[in-house]
């Protein structure tokens, strides 16, 4: 079972290279949206 699709991985992949190369070149970084959440039922917060 697939839980996140190549659409969803690719944005994430996307932020974290972003955030990356923000950080090497010691700018500011970027507060990203969130791309995906994930609910555990039996979890005692979301």
């Amino acid at each position: 079972m697939d839980l996140l699709t190549d659409t969803i991985l690719a944005r994430l992949a996307t932020n974290g290279r972003e955030t990356r190369d923000r950080q090497r070149r010691g700018a500011e970084e970027i507060d990203h949206l969130p791309v995906v959440k994930l609910f555990t039922p039996d979890a005692g917060a979301t």
